[in-house]
């Protein structure tokens, strides 16, 4: 769970890209708020797993450290409700993440979306501002 919550880089899903076509397609400011919220979440929650278990990810599983007593020490030494907070944080943000995903594709998809997101696109490579 740790190495999965400090490895994934959620901007490669919901990073500018998503952002811009959010702009474009006109979406309702409700439903940026909700993509910006489990976006907020989901980042809180990772600086959180980093911030108490980087070591732990880079002793153990990352770069393994060479002292084989020293990783499991710092095995048995790992606080289990901590990372399950932590844990329990990242999910509720992924949650409500995948949750808003419809609706967010259903207005992305929309021929209003699609629109907005294909004019916007072609003024920008036109270079017209």
């Amino acid at each position: 769970m740790l190495l999965t919550i400090h490895e994934l880089d959620i901007d490669k899903v919901a990073g500018n890209k998503l952002r811009q076509a959010l702009v474009d397609a006109e979406t309702p400011e409700s439903l940026r708020q909700e993509v910006t919220e489990a976006m907020r979440s989901i980042r809180k929650a990772q600086a959180r797993a980093q911030r108490h278990f980087t070591y732990l990810r880079n002793s153990t599983i990352a770069h393994r450290d060479a002292d084989a007593l020293r990783q499991y020490r710092d095995i048995i030494e790992i606080d289990g409700l901590e990372v399950t907070r932590v844990a329990a944080d990242f999910y509720a943000g992924t949650n409500k993440f995948i949750e808003m995903m419809p609706r967010l594709l259903a207005q992305l998809g929309s021929w209003k979306g699609m629109v907005g997101q294909l004019t916007a696109q072609s003024t920008r490579k036109r270079g017209v501002r």
